[in-house]
């Protein structure tokens, strides 16, 4: 994964098609209300594009990059 800032408000995101697959399948694991745990292939999986998400916000923020960016991260309902 690599992100590129493009504005204030604006991230541009690179992504292996199988780790946006993997993204996908867990949204859709949550959102479904699914019972038990998320296949281990899959965690290892989701850990690994988290670990890079981290890596490339540290790269562009520093290394509070993770609080500094928390709140823009979260998801704004309407």
């Amino acid at each position: 994964m690599r992100l590129q800032q493009t504005d204030s408000q604006k991230l541009n995101m690179t992504i292996q098609r199988d780790k946006l697959g993997t993204l996908m399948y867990a949204a859709k694991w949550i959102l479904n209300g699914q019972k038990g745990r998320v296949p281990r292939q899959a965690r290892e999986q989701l850990k690994d594009l988290i670990d890079s998400y981290e890596t490339e916000c540290r790269k562009m923020y520093g290394q509070n990059a993770m609080k500094s960016t928390a709140a823009s991260n979260q998801p704004h309902l309407d």
